[in-house]
Parts: structure tokens; sequence; C-alpha cells
């Protein structure tokens, strides 16, 4: 179907195949029985397509098209989706959400299935089954634009409980298993709602084969800033403004679910604008672009206009706080090209170091850097340091002393003391060692402290004693780490405190009658998902006698209203 999810073909192609085992069905289409269940990241996609035989489309068109992974990655550059496609390929999703930054964006990587009942009413009237789509998927999307109604969102697969079956939209209302939308957002969060909805349309709409350019999206960004007097004509953000108008615009999303997050206020405003518009560091959450440009052109569609009149090779290179450069100089970018051209002039042509700097149009100091690395010996006339004195300050360097006392021994900046160590490879590299010793030896002193502060504490006291030292040795001398808790003494486990059984029973069997005297239709399934932590205890309902009671016609619907009739005649 158009606009549908892989995991939504996966679960048609299921019941039309009369599948009995949902494991069985990923087993034909995945190659593996359980990899292959993920509704938003796909799994094992070279497999799937030999299978299917190249009908659904290649590996990277499913990706970009039939999947929440598509909506990502139209904000990573070429190589680093080619990078994910391959995993995707090869094996399971891994660490796909974790490389996309999304468990550090605050909005968080679960994607709940959602759907539109309207649009279920009419696929199972025209088609006889129903699907997922995947423009509802989107995260912060919780309107279906066909039929302006709020989206329902399915409790299954991201609470764990069927979390390797296939299910659709209309098994989900049949087990009673999802959660209608807040009369907060279907009342005030309504306008909100549908303009996210829009805009990650549009986003989901843009040309596969084009990822988002960092530089262009922020000079449009920056642009809206400077038509709303946020930023002057150079460029310069003005900081009270903008948060203060940020502020108070991105109380009109507070009504998503996801409001509380995109609602930023202060330094937070800042820093994040300040991201948005940076062309280095990973991108931010595409919901994230999606309430800025709603904020500064009034849809992701206005903006993306704007975005398309920039030309990539006319835009400066932004940075989230930009600075100018020591010495008054402008940054430049070097490339490979560059240090080629400069070691030609240097060795071949006979240029100085400084006159081929100039040639290439690099400061002195950096052909000094890049001479020392290529083994070219630089002469230098001596300024604040002497010769001998430039000797003493490498010994020092060597020997791991900090930069500041050296700095301060020779009334020197920190700068030329640094200047100095990049001149010389052989001393970066003996400082590198005597750092490392140094740091060893101190994570060391610290660990024999603290065992003789807790002669008798295990490992786990030893670490909490010196969490940084433990740290260090264990990220970066593991084998020294190894021997020093050898030598602590053994501690026997302590038996982990008995559940009480019966307690459990008690409480579970009362939040049943609870429950069901407050709706008067359950069966097993939804009394399970409404009772927090039974659904885990499944398994174990033969040491819990009176919650098994309680479900004993779990098979049935139970109406609480005739049951009682029933027993009172009795």
């Amino acid at each position: 179907m158009e606009g549908e999810t892989l995991y939504g073909l996966c679960c048609r192609y299921h019941r039309v195949r009369g599948g009995r085992l949902a494991s069985s069905t990923c087993l034909d289409l995945f190659g593996h029985a359980r990899i292959g269940f993920s509704h938003d990241v796909p799994e094992r996609l070279e497999t799937f397509t030999e299978r299917s035989m190249g009908q659904c489309g290649t590996a990277r068109s499913i990706v970009m098209e039939h999947s929440v992974l598509g909506y990502y990655m139209r904000f990573r550059s070429v190589g680093e989706q080619s990078e994910i496609l391959s995993q995707l390929q090869a094996g399971g999703a891994g660490a796909t959400k974790a490389r996309l930054g999304l468990l550090a964006t605050g909005i968080g990587a679960s994607h709940p299935l959602r759907f539109c009942r309207e649009c279920v009413r009419l696929d199972l009237a025209n088609d006889g089954i129903a699907t997922w789509r995947l423009v509802h998927q989107l995260p912060g999307v919780w309107m279906c634009l066909a039929h302006g109604a709020p989206l329902t969102a399915a409790l299954s697969k991201v609470n764990g409980v069927q979390r390797f079956q296939w299910l659709l939209p209309d098994e989900v209302i049949e087990q009673g298993s999802y959660v209608e939308p807040k009369a907060d957002l279907l009342a005030e969060g309504l306008l909100s709602a549908t303009a996210v909805a829009r805009d990650s349309s549009d986003i989901l709409a843009l040309d596969t084969n084009v990822s988002v350019d960092r530089n262009r999206l922020g000079a449009t960004l920056l642009e809206g800033l400077k038509r709303l007097n946020l930023a002057s004509p150079s460029g310069r953000l003005r900081s009270a403004s903008l948060v203060s108008e940020m502020e108070t615009w991105s109380r009109r999303v507070r009504h998503l679910p996801e409001g509380n997050v995109l609602c930023v206020a202060g330094g937070a405003a800042l820093s994040l604008v300040r991201s948005a518009l940076a062309s280095n560091g990973p991108p931010l959450h595409p919901l994230r672009y999606v309430v800025l440009s709603e904020w500064l052109f009034g849809s992701w569609r206005e903006m993306k206009v704007l975005y398309d009149q920039f030309e990539t090779s006319n835009l400066p290179a932004l940075s989230p706080s930009p600075r100018p450069a020591r010495g008054g100089q402008s940054q430049r970018t070097s490339t490979p090209d560059q240090k080629q051209r400069f070691l030609k002039l240097v060795e071949a042509d006979g240029l100085t170091v400084s006159a081929a700097a100039h040639a290439i149009g690099i400061d002195v100091e950096t052909g000094i850097t890049w001479a020392s690395r290529f083994g070219v010996v630089v002469q230098r006339r001596p300024k604040r340091l002497t010769a001998q004195a430039r000797q003493d300050v490498l010994a020092q360097l060597k020997a791991g002393r900090p930069k500041t006392q050296i700095a301060s021994d020779h009334g020197v900046s920190i700068e030329t003391v640094t200047r100095v160590l990049l001149c010389d490879p052989d001393a970066r590299t003996d400082r590198t060692l005597s750092l490392r010793a140094t740091r060893l030896n101190l994570a060391r002193k610290q660990i024999d402290d603290a065992m003789v502060r807790n002669p008798d504490g295990g490992v786990s006291a030893i670490r909490a004693l010196a969490p940084a030292a433990f740290a260090y040795l264990r990220r970066n001398h593991r084998e020294v780490l190894r021997r020093l808790c050898e030598s602590l003494p053994k501690k026997s486990r302590v038996k982990p405190r008995l559940v009480d059984w019966s307690e459990r029973d008690r409480r579970f069997s009362a939040q049943l009658v609870i429950l069901r005297g407050s709706a008067p239709v359950f069966n097993a399934k939804q009394l399970a998902q409404r009772v927090p932590g039974l659904a885990v205890k499944w398994g174990k309902l033969d040491r819990l006698p009176r919650t098994k009671l309680e479900l004993k016609i779990k098979d049935k619907p139970f109406n609480a209203h005739k049951s009682i009739s029933q027993d009172k005649d009795k």
C-alpha cells in the first residue's frame, strides 16, 4: 500500500498467508526467528530483498521510504547513510539509534505505533485489511492530515508486550491495547499538532537521494532570525530578545506529548539555536528543526523555499559560537593538497617556511607545525625564547610538567609553550608517554589509599572510594586493575531477599477486583496490561493462586455484572 511501513507490509503478509507462528513468518522473510520484528528500524534487509526478489524495492528505498529511520537519515550525510545502510543490510539494527543520537536528544528513541481510526475503517472497507502508515509513525505526529483526526497510540511493542508479534491496527483495537489522545490535545493543541504533522510530512517528501545540507540549513535559519530582528545584519544573535521570543512561542507545542521537551527557555533556548546554526557536530533531532521552522517561517515548506535559494559554494562555514582567530586572522581549513604543495615549496623549491606559508595562504605558525610533522628542520629566530631556554622548555614538556608552570617560569604565554611543543614531534610523543605514566601512578596511589582506608572492602567498596581512578584504570590499564582487584579480599555473596509471593498475590488479586468493577468487559490480556507488573509474571501464575482464580475464565470475555448476578443465584 502507498505510504505503508515495512512492518505493516510484513504484518499483512503474515495474516494473508495464514501464518500460525509469528516466528515462522519472520524466518521466511528475514532468515531469523527474532531479528526482523522491529517496527521502526528495519533489520536484515539484504536477506529480505533477496527473498522478496526486489519487488519491495532496494534496501535503500525501503529504509528511506518505508521506515521511520528514513526520516532521520535525511539529515545525515551521504557517507553516514551508506554506513548505516551497510549495517542494516548485514544484520540487526544494533546501536543504530544510539549512533543517530536519539538517546541523547531528550525526545527519546521510542516510536509507539499510531493509527487513525478513520483510516483503519476505510482500509477494512476497501481492502479488507488495515495497515500502518509511515507518516503516522513519525515523532511528534499526533494528527491524521487526511481526516483531521487525532491518532491513537498502541501500547503493544513499546511496553515489551507482544514484542515479537505481527500486529495490525484492527488487532490492537480488538485487544484494547491502546491509549486515546488527551483532551488538551483535542482542544488547545489541535492547531500545533496539525502544523507539526504537516511539516513532518513535508520532510518525508524530500528527495531521498539528497541529504539536508547543514550549512544551507544554518544560513536559512539565520536569515529567519534576521527577518525577525533577533540577529544583527552581521549574524550576531540578540540573545535577550531571542530567548524571550522563543520561550513565548514554544508554549504553543506544550500540549503535544513531547511538549515538555520542546518547550525551552533561558540558556537552553539560546544553546538550541546556536546548535541549529552550526555546520559541525551532530544534527539536532528533526522535530527540533520542525519547531524552529514553524517559529521563524510559519512552516517547513516556507523555509524550504529560502533554503533552495542558497548555494552551498557561497556559504560561509557556520559555528555555534563564532570567535575570531588569534591575532585577528581568519581561520582556514587545510586540505591534503595544500600540505603537499607546502612540502614541495619548502623541499623542492627551497623556499623558507614563511614564504611557502604565504604562497598557499596559511599562517606561518601553521606552516612551522606542518614542516615539523614532515621532518623538516625549521631554523627559528630567537624572540622571547633563546635557544637555551627553548631546550629547557622542551625538556620540561617531555617530562610531563604542566604548561602553566613552564610558561610562568620562563615569562612567556601558554600559547608560546604550546607552539614549541607542536614544532617537535618527538617532544609530543615523549610528553604523552610521561603524562600517561604520571596518570597511571596517580591512579594506583589513589587505589592503594582506598585499600588502606578500607582494608576489608571488596571491589565495590574500593570503586566507591576512588571512582575516578577506578574508571581510568578500567578504560586504559585493565591488566593493572585486574591485578589490584585480585589482591582484594573475596566477599561472599549475600543471599537476596526472598520475594513475598503471598503479598504479591494478594495485591494483584485486589487490583483485578477493582479493575473489573470499574469496567464491565475485560479479557485476560486486557487485564494483564492494565495491572502493573502482572504481564511479566504471566509464567508464574502457579505461585499466584488468588490471581489465577481471578483470571480463571481468561479465554472468554468477562461480564462483571452478569457474573455477580450468577453468584447471587447460587
